[in-house]
């Protein structure tokens, strides 16, 4: 490092301060590190010094040598901890103070080179002569190549001897081997040393894992000693990551004249040599030990070893497993019988252990491992241990458990039943930290654990009882563990009756199963030993039936106890029990798998069901069969010989009577499988009741189905309560009430062409209906049954439930599911099933032709006529509602409504719902009455009969009064006959292109009928009635009502004349303008009126159909004459002429009535009012949203039109672009572009007081001509 003073850390004077580096130094750096280590191993070296120089000195004497190297230590440490912080901050100084250095020293070279040129000019130069020659010097050299007359001591001191040659080097080192064997013969040699190697002319004598050293001989005289030339120590610690060496060099260097000076003049300088070395790596060995010690106690082992003592150089004392009685301890100490053996291990107490290798390998410490001497020596207490334990066991336990010490003397397994499992073994381990006994048994409680390792700890003569009780607690738990598979649930406790308990305590052992089905079954497995096989737990099973004896105290009482024999070869071997059968299993298999106890538990679950029936029914009194076995399906059935018909008056007789001639046969059996006698592979959770029954057909139901159809003979139900009987009798009066209604469809009076009964199997009846194909078969179904539904008291009633659905199983096609509900309450009401399908036959034509309407929402902000807020919401295009199934009502966005009554198959009466029956002037529901509705449909064709009264409204009536005005006849009210087919004609949808009537970038498909087209165009011109209303009411009102003779709309404006009428003909808005006096003409032509009409039939009051847009166009008719005057040129672009996308990228242009979707961020929600009047900071103008496409893009432009003195100037309205969205950096550089078009014209328009100026059109127009469009 420069700048470093040259002067030695441990000097005791300060070094003096300099302002270049010191002499002889120059730029020399030097790494701190070694700094620090070199001042550190100094320090030690002083100390260790001190240490064996004072032993021998008064005690004054040593404090003052002590306290010198107090002090020089300490300054020597002030000035390291100087250097180290000044070396934190060196860059920069030592960067300063090397250009400083490096100008002086080119400026003192220039000052001495001048001072050197001038001493040589003036001093030298002056007296320089040549000096005489040497002749025979140079004679000398020419001819002999050499000069005879140096001095010999020149050669004698500087110039080198020749090196031995080859042949000399080897005899050489061959003679000096021989005087080092000769030296080893003659001196005495440590008993340690049995190894040595004699090459080049050095020997090397190793100890193992001590050291290593190599000694040479510098002649052959006997008095010549030893020369020590290298010394190694081997001494590591193998728990380092690291690997470094344990010796300084310093002290490594120490050593070795240590060493060395022991071998001058001793009478056995080998014996020395090697009892100086191995005192220090025994004394190295124990340290590294304590080391390692002190660094498991920080990190993994804590409290569980302590070290006792540890005196440097001669012992250290460690101990461990502190919690237990005797005092375990290991001691490693220098042999105290020979020193310069190796160290001594000594265990307290006295390893006992059966294994060799274990204690010789817990008495040796080569490995210099602290950790693996004391697993070692656990491993060794660990065997002795257990093998203590396995002998009491052995001696005191009755039942042979046979416990097994594994080969590795860590467990010790004892089996607890014969045979057992894995599971099923007692695994007794040792803390090795702890020597706590740690006994592992699965299922085993933590109170159990506990006893067993008192027991095994303190009293050894109880361990005949713990084992024997956990014998029996494994055994109940493999009784849980193989009836965890079936319905059973183990019980730990029942409150019993004195009697009914004492019967359970004369088992001694026993585990007791609740069945899950059956709430009063109770299993009772009873454990004990095997009389003939020592050791082995048997079963014998007991079905106990238990009943609730007192409530209050919450008693039961055993009724009856019944033993049960198990077999595995009788009647029952077939029953899947698992996933393994019992006839394919080995003799001890049957035991080791518990599958007796599945069996017993399979058994009891299949017979109870039966012998609860059996008892069901001989208390009804109902004749049967008795439990039949069914070997060939592996189950039990009863057969009733008599059928248990209802005994309700309410259920009708010819059906009962009907079903009674057709009764065969009645079965009853379990089933694992819902519905269906298949028989499953495994045992399910649940089963159920199947009851077969068999009828025999009835011709005339054959005869009524048709070729389609089928007919099922049988019956399947299926119960899952405790009673089959009652819920059987239950659901048999909904199959009575079924075929009531499927006798009916067979009467000759009820055989209709339109409908077919296709198929009935007693639990419900499809029939077809419909439009028929090629095939004669039907297009539609409806589906009856019975159910039973709760009422609100709880109570069961019967009902009918009817579905609707297509042919090829697509239920949402079929329209009359709308006319579910009233179907059903028909139906359950009349109970006859002919004239409710007569209805939905009659219906049928209407229903289907009401559910081709479109049901689409209108989804945005929908206006309400008359209100200032419009409400966020979604309407239904149109929705239907059944009155019955010949009766429906068609409302359109909820605001008219429309009654459609079949007379008969062919005619329809159509009239206007929101109109009374009662009443020609009444309202009904907030519903509007619809102008021209029969004319409407007399436009398609006449109808049936002549129509009386008006049918169109006076627009000059007020909806909000609820009545319609008296002393009139309207023609809706009653309504009229139309055919059906006129009816078609008026719902057949077709395909209609919107153009560029919405925004772009939105589907142009859309398809609509001739009454949707009429509603809509009805909804458009109340809408516009009441919206103009509404507006004439505002302060400074441009907009003014007329009264008009006739169904239409007169309102004007400023400048023009408008009457707004709907033709029912073309079922469109049409809109005639007229200029309201002669002043208008020269600003606006007859040309400008025609635009002004066609856009707002085309794009106002066309599909589709938006309430906003009118909106947008009653605002634009309503601004000064020269901005509307703009706006019917941009209307004119429109729909004037066709525009198309050229490839040069110029835009189109569309004025938008509705808010578009843009990347903008507009606070008004899409499809709002798009033209609007905005009043801030007292500035007034009129916003419009144009759009400008291209073939690639679309961008969507707010523009203000802001309204001053006599101008109109269009400019970009910038609240609505957010600058700092980087999302949208590109759209914005758009939005800028274009304002800058616009901003290039001034106002130019109608330079007179009338007009004003506005420059609208010119600036947009500036834009399409001069504006490229590229992608966003």
């Amino acid at each position: 490092m420069p700048g470093l003073a040259s002067e030695p850390l441990g000097q005791t004077e300060p070094a003096k301060s300099t302002n270049g580096p010191p002499s002889g130094l120059g730029n020399m750096s030097f790494p701190l590190t070694m700094l620090v280590e070199s001042t550190i191993h100094k320090a030690y070296g002083e100390l260790s010094n001190l240490a064996e120089l004072l032993q021998g000195k008064e005690d004054m004497h040593r404090k003052m040598e002590i306290i010198s190297f107090v002090i020089r230590t300490r300054r020597s440490f002030i000035r390291l901890i100087a250097l180290v912080k000044w070396a934190q901050q060196v860059n920069k100084t030592s960067t300063c103070m090397d250009i400083v250095d490096f100008m002086d020293n080119q400026s003192g070279m220039f000052t001495d080179t001048a001072d050197r040129l001038y001493s040589l000019a003036h001093d030298f130069l002056r007296h320089a002569r040549l000096p005489t020659f040497a002749v025979p010097t140079a004679i000398d050299v020419l001819t002999t190549g050499s000069y005879p007359d140096l001095p010999r001591a020149i050669k004698d001191r500087y110039v080198p001897q020749e090196p031995l040659s080859e042949e000399n080097r080897a005899e050489t080192i061959t003679r000096l081997n021989q005087v080092i064997k000769c030296r080893l013969v003659q001196c005495d040699l440590p008993k340690q040393i049995t190894d040595f190697k004699i090459k080049k002319g050095i020997v090397s004598f190793e100890v193992p894992n001590e050291f290593k050293v190599d000694l040479t001989i510098r002649g052959d005289s006997q008095d010549t000693p030893w020369t020590l030339l290298k010394v190694q120590i081997f001494v590591k610690d193998c728990t380092s990551s690291d690997n470094r060496n344990l010796v300084h060099h310093e002290h490594l260097q120490f050593i070795h004249s240590l060493c060395q000076s022991r071998l001058y003049k001793n009478e056995k300088p080998i014996c020395d040599l090697y009892s100086c070395l191995h005192t220090f790596c025994s004394s190295l060995q124990l340290e590294v030990l304590a080391a390692q010690t002190q660094k498991l106690i920080n990190e993994k082992w804590k409290q569980y070893i302590i070290i006792e003592k540890y005196e440097e150089g001669a012992k250290l004392v460690i101990s461990y497993w502190k919690d237990q009685d005797k005092d375990y301890s290991i001691t490693i100490q220098v042999n105290e019988r020979d020193s310069s053996d190796v160290l001594e291990i000594v265990h307290n107490p006295t390893l006992s252990s059966c294994s060799i290798k274990e204690v010789m390998q817990a008495s040796s410490i080569d490995h210099i491992n602290i950790e693996r001497l004391i697993m070692d020596t656990i491993q060794c207490r660990t065997r002795a241990s257990l093998e203590k334990l396995e002998y009491q066991l052995r001696r005191r336990v009755e039942v042979p458990v046979n416990p097994i010490v594994t080969e590795d003397g860590t467990r010790l397994i004892v089996p607890l039943l014969v045979p057992g499992e894995i599971s099923e073994r007692l695994d007794v381990s040792i803390d090795p930290q702890t020597g706590e006994l740690m006994p592992l048994l699965a299922g085993a409680a933590e109170k159990d654990l506990d006893e067993m390792i008192e027991t095994f700890q303190r009293n050894p003569e109880n361990l005949s009882d713990v084992i024997n009780t956990l014998r029996y607690t494994l055994a109940k738990a493999r009784c849980v563990r193989a009836a965890s598979a079936h319905l059973v649930a183990p019980v730990e406790r029942l409150r019993l009756l004195p009697d009914s308990q004492q019967l359970l305590d004369a088992f001694p052992h026993y585990q007791l199963f609740k069945f899950s089905r059956y709430v009063t079954y109770f299993l009772l497995v009873e454990l004990y030993d095997d009389p003939e096989i020592h050791g082995r737990i048997c079963r014998q099973f007991h079905l106990l039936t238990i009943h609730l004896a007192d409530e209050k105290e919450d008693l039961y009482d055993i009724t009856s106890h019944v033993t049960l024999n198990s077999n595995p070869l009788d009647q029952f071997s077939e029953f899947q029990i698992g996933l393994k059968r019992v006839r394919d299993m080995q003799p001890a298999e049957w035991q080791d798998a518990d599958a007796e106890l599945s069996h017993v538990i399979a058994m009891c679950d299949l017979r109870i069901p039966f012998v609860t029936l059996s008892d069901t029914l001989r208390n009804a009194g109902i004749a049967f069969t008795g439990i039949l076995d069914k070997s060939i399906s592996s189950t039990y059935e009863i057969r009733l010989l008599e059928f248990p018909f209802p005994q309700d008056a309410d259920l009708p007789m010819r059906a009962q009577q009907s079903l009674r001639d057709a009764f065969l046969s009645l079965t009853f059996r379990l089933s694992c499988v819902k519905d269906t006698r298949a028989v499953t592979a495994v045992r399910p959770n649940i089963m159920f009741w199947m009851v077969e029954v068999l009828l025999e057909s009835n011709p005339l139901i054959v005869a009524a189905l048709g070729p389609h159809s089928k007919h099922s003979q049988d019956m399947a139900e299926s119960m899952q309560k405790m009673d089959p009987l009652a819920m059987f009798i239950q659901e048999w009066a909904l199959v009575v009430q079924l075929h009531e209604m499927a006798l009916q469809l067979t009467d000759p009076c009820s055989l209709h062409s339109q409908y077919q009964m296709t198929e009935y199997d007693y639990k419900r009846i499809v029939i077809s209906y419909g439009e028929q194909n090629g095939n004669c078969q039907f297009s539609s179904l409806c589906a009856v049954q019975w159910v039973e539904k709760e009422d609100q008291n709880g109570q069961k009633m019967p009902l009918v439930k009817v579905r609707f659905g297509e042919v090829g199983n697509n239920f949402a096609a079929n329209p009359h599911s709308i006319a579910q509900m009233q179907v059903e309450a028909n139906l359950n009401q009349s109970k006859n099933l002919v004239e409710t399908l007569s209805q939905i036959v009659k219906g049928y034509k209407v229903v289907r032709l009401l559910g081709t309407l479109s049901v689409a929402c209108v989804v945005g902000v929908i206006p309400e006529p008359g209100r200032a807020r419009n409400i966020q919401a979604a309407r239904q295009a149109f929705t239907v509602l059944c009155q019955s199934p010949c009766h429906y009502r068609l409302l359109y966005r909820g605001q008219y409504c429309i009654e459609f009554l079949m007379v008969d198959n062919e005619t329809v009466l159509i009239r206007d719902a929101s109109l009374s029956k009662f009443s020609t002037t009444k309202l009904l529901s907030n519903w509007h009455p619809i102008t021209g509705l029969l004319a409407l449909f007399s436009a398609f064709g006449s109808p049936m009969q002549p129509i009386i009264g008006e049918q169109f409204l006076s627009t000059d009536h007020d909806y909000d009064s609820k009545t319609l005005p008296e002393g009139v006849v309207w023609a809706s009210n009653n309504g009229g006959h139309f055919n059906i087919e006129i009816v078609k004609q008026v719902f057949a949808s077709r395909p209609v292109s919107l153009g560029n009537v919405l925004s772009a970038g939105v589907d142009d498909q859309f398809s609509i009928s001739p009454l949707e087209e009429y509603l809509a165009s009805v909804y458009l011109f109340d809408f516009t009635r009441a919206h103009v209303k509404h507006e004439s009411h505002k302060q400074n009102a441009q907009i003014k009502i007329q009264r008009s003779p006739d169904a239409s709309f007169r309102f004007n404006t400023q400048f023009i004349s408008f009457v707004l009428s709907i033709n029912v003909k073309m079922r469109k808005l049409d809109l005639q303008c007229m200029p309201l006096n002669e002043q208008v003409q020269p600003f606006l032509q007859q040309s400008d009126l025609v635009v002004l009409s066609t856009y707002f039939m085309k794009k106002v009051a066309g599909p589709p159909y938006r309430t906003n847009a009118v909106k947008s166009f009653i605002a634009i008719i309503s601004e000064p004459i020269s901005l509307l005057k703009d706006c019917i040129n941009i209307f004119n672009r429109e729909v004037g002429h066709s525009q198309f996308m050229t490839n040069d990228m110029r835009p189109v242009m569309t004025m938008c009535l509705t808010v578009p979707p843009s990347p903008l961020n507009v606070p008004l929600a899409i499809g709002h009012q798009a033209v609007l009047k905005i009043s801030q900071n007292s500035q007034m103008f009129t916003l419009f949203f144009i759009q400008f496409h291209s073939s690639s893009n679309t961008i969507t432009v707010p523009i203000k039109c802001v309204h001053e003195q006599n101008n109109i100037r269009p400019e970009l309205y910038q609240n609505f672009i957010n600058q700092n969205n980087q999302e949208y950096i590109s759209y914005a550089r758009h939005l800028q572009t274009i304002n800058n078009y616009l901003q290039q014209l001034p106002p130019q328009r109608f330079q007179n007081q009338t007009g004003g100026n506005c420059s609208f059109f010119l600036a947009l127009k500036n834009v399409m001509d001069n504006y490229q469009m590229g992608p966003s």
